[in-house]
């Protein structure tokens, strides 16, 4: 079965269609988690020394999260001697999506399925690429989803790669994280999820599937999964596809605005920083065993029903960058992208 039959036959079974799938089970232990706080040990700087089998970066330092996920370490020094064999940067300056570069490497998702309302719509039309208004001749990924407060006028939007390429190394992405719509009224009824992840191919039983996978970045402005109206930004990873299977923390307060994402991933263990801070670490035995794709989407988990005007939220994303089994801070990603955009190259790929 192809890739795209695999995606239907997952939504006909329930199975996960990426960050975040909530088995009925799995709903109650999220007020678990919320009343617990910090669920992952506390975090620890990650690359600062070379940590697990790769080389050092100087990575993030800092004290690192405290319980609840509240805190976050500050970032250290870039290091040096680092070198990139493989990596993958993207500028997204496709001209839209049926654009032939951006379909030879990414899938728009039309498919219907979880997570999200029931009832709702994945439309290609809610993903589109628009003009960077803060950067001459730069284009930005945008992602919409919008709602009357009904299923049946709900529609999401979500963009993954085909290739799954990406297993241990660094990953980032700068992102647009809003509390407002962009057009219609806020509702803190309505449960939005703005995501950054990445997940594995699914094989088998997505529930038992050992090799299944996923590091998930989902920022809810108007709170929820047990965190009332505060706006709260979820890390989990996931050992298989169902919540008891995770190690998660979340961190309460506003997240909106453009926001560089970065997890660093090598066999000891997962590190989780935002804006060069160190959020958590999460342990080994929620490393990938395979290799993953690359995904952002953007839903609603639960809606303001009794509010029909229409309203759209808005995601968009910069870049997206991967570095094949080396740690990188946030500092040294930057620079990379920085020279990539110097020499004109909205599109590098080394990787295998």
């Amino acid at each position: 079965m192809n890739r795209e039959g695999q995606r239907i036959a997952a939504s006909k079974e329930g199975a996960p269609r990426g960050a975040r799938y909530v088995t009925a089970a799995g709903a109650a232990l999220l007020a678990v988690h919320a009343l617990l706080g910090c669920s992952s040990e506390s975090a620890a700087p990650g690359g600062a020394s070379g940590s697990g089998a790769f080389g050092g970066s100087g990575g993030e330092g800092g004290s690192g999260a405290g319980e609840g996920g509240s805190g976050a370490g500050g970032e250290g020094g870039s290091g040096g001697g680092v070198t990139v064999s493989a990596e993958l940067f993207d500028d997204f300056s496709y001209t839209g999506i049926a654009d032939d570069n951006l379909t030879s490497r990414w899938w728009v998702r039309t498919t219907d399925g979880a997570p999200g309302v029931d009832g709702a719509q994945w439309l290609s039309s809610n993903v589109s690429f628009i003009e960077d208004p803060d950067l001459a001749s730069n284009r930005l990924l945008r992602l919409k989803a919008t709602t009357s407060g009904s299923g049946a006028s709900t529609s999401h939007a979500e963009i993954q790669s085909n290739d799954d390429r990406f297993r241990l190394g660094t990953y980032s992405a700068r992102v647009k994280f809003s509390n407002t719509p962009l057009t219609g009224t806020r509702h803190l009824a309505d449960k939005l999820v703005e995501t950054f992840f990445t997940i594995s191919p699914w094989v088998n039983d997505p529930e038992t599937d050992p090799n299944y996978s996923e590091q998930d970045f989902e920022y809810m402005p108007n709170g929820g999964w047990g965190q009332g109206n505060t706006s709260t930004l979820w890390l989990t990873s996931w050992e298989t596809a169902t919540l008891e299977d995770t190690q998660s923390n979340q961190v309460a307060g506003d997240q909106s605005g453009w926001k560089r994402l970065l997890i660093q991933i090598d066999e000891s263990g997962i590190h989780y920083y935002i804006e060069g801070a160190l959020l958590c670490t999460h342990d080994a035995s929620y490393v990938p065993e395979t290799n993953q794709h690359l995904d952002f989407n953007l839903w609603f988990d639960e809606l303001a029903a009794g509010e029909t005007g229409p309203r759209t939220y808005a995601e968009d994303v910069d870049w997206v960058y991967f570095a094949k089994d080396v740690l990188l801070s946030q500092a040294e990603v930057d620079a990379r992208v920085a020279g990539f955009r110097a020499s004109s190259a909205a599109l590098v790929d080394t990787l295998p």
